[in-house]
């Protein structure tokens, strides 16, 4: 079996220039659609096959640019960035290898075209957002896997009542709810051969592959995913640690990285654990006269931070009070990761708080030793005998110099609410830096006045009529515009402006000006750049104090977004 582009439209058949379908060679040229029942014979010339290796990542940066987005499409989707990174890096073996276009997976979250449409098309009415031909783009790979990721991880939420660990998730996401069966059946007979198997399996399933895996045991499959996510996650961390930090950091352990380590102490005996970190632990607390400071001193120690380290108080680490001196004083409410010093009603004197600060009693990671038993938990403490909340901020270690942060007006109330989704996407479209993003959005919003404006107010270009839409398109650009949104809900649907906007944007003319954007890291040159290339205002009109100003808005609002850690 072949995947065909189709070339033009074929009379009688739903297909429109540019989608895809598979289908094999037939008599005379002409081309037989097989992934319709029945098939369909699609006439000679009006598809051709693709052929070769899918587009692939070719260098570092790319690769962190991959991370940069998904983190970004992760949180705005609301699910883990860290599951989706494994995913991908699992499968492609660390982002070098996506496939060709004849595999019947593809790309770095390995979509047949089926499972492609399947996840899409819930996202594609009424505007098309995901056409197929998106399937061979592996940044357009991202957003439809991580809504499946979050889709899949509610209703797994709700069958089971608890959230999905990764390798659950992984098959729930491909076999639906027949994965729940699957796994327990691994779990309980793992020695079952695959094509064994009971569960639903209709042609082209994930689940049918699984039976035609021959002479393999369940167990050893799931166990191999369930590794390979694991070699996954390891490998992606190289190129996560690259990341600046409001988009490095993304749960409650990488903004406080030492709650890892207090996660890995839990336990009621530690004197007998064998575990090499307790043992370590253990050694360290001999003579300290409060075991809960020293355990807080010791996760601050073994975390792996080195700005952590760096930042230790001087001496005295093992004494709750010397505490008093770490950090600067934590955010209200105090953020998971937070030290917090007690009063005398709680004996420890000194914990990490476990969750962030939003109810009363909180939750607290605190350390123990009773008539020889040393022991890690957490416990409830009430707020009123917290006497001081100390905290860390590790995204304040790395500065951005190209980042300029503006406060929005009372005028810019729709400017606020649209940028945070618009900058969302060009990010994930275009593998852009949330900088470069922001730049293409300072210029929309100064061209329609932070869309209060989709008229320009004063026309001029050669036909008479202005600008129209957020990029104010004029002339040919906007009959072009004006024709892409009768068939995209119209010239006010921010759907039909982002979808126009897109499709210049890939395409021959302004693709060139997306590239040239990737490689600049100030906010100013950017604005410019994309300014001079795509928008190409009058000289003597174009002011680039406004277009920095809607920018740096749409900057602030990104980050503000995303500087919040996920529990």
């Amino acid at each position: 079996m072949t995947t065909f582009i189709v070339k033009k439209k074929p009379l009688g058949t739903t297909l429109e220039p540019g989608m895809i379908f598979v289908g094999e060679d037939a008599v005379g040229g002409d081309v037989r659609r097989t992934d319709v029942d029945p098939p369909v014979i699609i006439p000679f010339g009006f598809a051709e096959p693709l052929e070769g290796d899918v587009p692939k990542i070719t260098t570092p940066d790319d690769k962190i640019r991959f991370c940069e987005t998904a983190t970004v499409i992760a949180r705005q989707e609301k699910t883990d960035r860290d599951y989706l990174v494994s995913v991908a890096y699992y499968h492609s073996a660390n982002l070098t290898k996506f496939g060709k276009f004849t595999d019947s997976r593809i790309g770095p979250f390995q979509f047949t075209i089926k499972e492609w449409i399947a996840a899409t098309a819930p996202f594609n009415a009424p505007i098309v957002q995901y056409p197929p031909t998106d399937l061979f783009q592996w940044n357009r790979q991202i957003t439809p896997a991580a809504r499946r990721a979050a889709e899949k991880t509610k209703a797994y939420n709700d069958a089971k009542g608890r959230l999905p660990m990764p390798v659950e998730l992984y098959f729930f996401e491909r076999m639906d709810s027949g994965a729940i069966d699957f796994l327990k059946l691994a779990e309980e007979h793992p020695e079952t051969i695959c094509e064994a198997i009971t569960i639903p399996a209709p042609d082209g399933s994930f689940s049918a592959e699984i039976k035609g895996m021959t002479g393999r045991r369940v167990g050893a499959l799931v166990q191999e995913v369930r590794d390979g996510l694991m070699k996954g996650f390891g490998d992606s961390r190289a190129d996560i640690n690259k990341l600046p930090a409001h988009n490095r950091y993304f749960h409650d352990e990488d903004w406080a990285p030492w709650l890892a380590v207090a996660q890995m102490m839990k336990g009621d005996s530690l004197q007998t654990s064998t575990d090499k970190l307790p043992a370590t632990f253990m050694s360290t607390i001999v003579a300290a006269p409060t075991p809960s400071a020293a355990f807080v001193a010791f996760c601050m120690i073994f975390c792996g931070e080195p700005a952590v380290k760096s930042k230790l108080p001087p001496a005295n680490m093992e004494k709750p009070q010397t505490w008093a001196t770490w950090g600067a004083a934590a955010p209200d409410p105090a953020p998971a990761g937070a030290v917090v010093l007690t009063n005398a009603t709680v004996a420890q004197g000194i914990g990490i708080l476990a969750e962030p600060a939003t109810k009363d009693p909180v939750q607290v990671w605190l350390c123990s030793r009773n008539a020889g038993t040393v022991k890690v938990e957490v416990k409830e403490v009430a707020k009123t005998a917290i006497t001081m909340w100390r905290w860390l901020d590790l995204s304040a270690t790395v500065t951005d110099a190209q980042a300029v942060v503006r406060a929005p007006g009372s005028n810019d109330g729709l400017f606020v609410e649209k940028a945070p989704g618009i900058i969302a996407k060009l990010i994930a479209d275009f593998m852009l830096s949330d900088i470069q993003a922001a730049a293409i959005l300072g210029n929309i919003g100064h061209e329609c006045g932070g869309f209060r404006s989709m008229q320009e107010i004063h026309p001029t270009g050669q036909d008479g009529r202005g600008g129209l839409g957020w990029c104010q398109w004029t002339d040919t650009r906007r009959t072009s515009f004006e024709a892409f949104a009768a068939t995209h809900g119209g010239v006010l649907r921010d759907d039909a402006n982002y979808g126009y906007l897109k499709q210049e944007l890939d395409g021959p003319q302004y693709s060139k000006v997306v590239k040239t954007l990737r490689d600049i890291n100030d906010m100013r040159q950017a604005v410019e750049k994309f300014e001079r290339g795509f928008e190409v205002a009058d000289l003597a009109t174009v002011n680039y104090e406004s277009r920095m100003r809607y920018a740096g808005i749409a900057l602030g609002l990104h980050r503000q977004k995303l500087d919040t850690p996920i529990s």
